[in-house]
């Protein structure tokens, strides 16, 4: 499953990225409309996220690797 990097934009300028798969981002955009405290299951574990606080949500596909590519 493809790896995602997800932006959380917060009220007053806090920002948190998560690497997260892409069921994580997609249930985290389902979640956007219904407010309250979402769960975020990303590559560096269980993060709970208040939506009411959030700004912002950035979502772009993760960088494969670390290098020059050759391309």
């Amino acid at each position: 499953m493809a790896q995602q990097q997800m932006e959380l934009g917060y009220e007053g300028g806090g920002v948190l990225r998560l690497k997260v798969d892409e069921t994580a981002a997609a249930a985290m955009q389902a979640a956007l409309a219904g407010g309250g405290w979402h769960e975020v299951m990303a590559e560096s574990g269980q993060h709970w996220v208040n939506l009411a606080k959030l700004v912002y949500l950035r979502l772009d596909e993760a960088p494969a690797g670390v290098g020059f590519s050759g391309t």
